[in-house]
């Protein structure tokens, strides 16, 4: 893995709260023009709060699970842009209501996984990502590297909100936020992938 360089930490803020706006409605398909017109609609959005109300979104309701631990964690790690393998990273815990076995590893063989289970219609795919993954890879999936506001966000292994709890392969870059697009990417056949990536900041470190 490789850090390429220092990411304030409203930057990722931001990152997390476009990508939540700009999720088509549920069992919506959009198209490439479509998606673009509403992701620009939830950045101008984005970009006009203050980090107060950035912050409020990043909590969520209290009902969103670990949403005081994900606030926490953001404000008090040191953000990076970096580079990692597929091997390097892996998905929370399950995500997107996959079987747990297929997000117990790295996100190349989560990927392996779901790319098997595209082909064969396999029912283990979850609702959620049979619709999602097919629909970033007909439509907007390399476009999900370009931009800055649409990058993955992960902890390194074993900190942040600990998306891989319970699961004893460990990974350096434990992802958050983004899990579907990481794996859409992989799905695609990249073989890195562009991530913001947290470092629990030391008890008295400057910001």
């Amino acid at each position: 893995m490789k850090l390429v360089r220092r990411v304030p930490t409203r930057e990722v803020k931001r990152c997390f709260v476009i990508s939540d706006l700009a999720k088509p409605p549920h069992g919506t398909r959009l198209s490439p023009a479509a998606f673009k017109s509403h992701f620009e609609k939830a950045k101008r959005r984005t970009l006009a709060m203050t980090d107060a109300r950035l912050d409020a979104h990043v909590h969520g309701p209290k009902k969103r699970p670990y949403a005081h631990e994900r606030l926490e964690s953001y404000d008090t790690s040191d953000w990076y842009l970096a580079e990692a393998s597929l091997k390097d990273i892996g998905v929370w815990r399950r995500a997107g209501g996959l079987p747990r076995e297929w997000t117990n590893r790295s996100l190349q063989e989560t990927a392996e996984h779901v790319r098997t289970a595209l082909r064969s219609g396999s029912r283990k795919l979850s609702k959620r990502a049979r619709s999602v993954i097919p629909q970033m890879l007909e439509t907007n999936v390399w476009s999900l590297q370009k931009h800055p506001y649409l990058l993955p966000i992960g902890f390194a292994g074993r900190t942040g909100t600990w998306p891989r709890k319970y699961l004893r392969y460990r990974t350096a870059v434990e992802l958050d936020d983004g899990n579907m697009r990481a794996i859409a990417l992989a799905v695609a056949g990249t073989k890195t992938i562009r991530v913001y990536y947290g470092i629990p900041r030391k008890k008295g470190a400057v910001r």
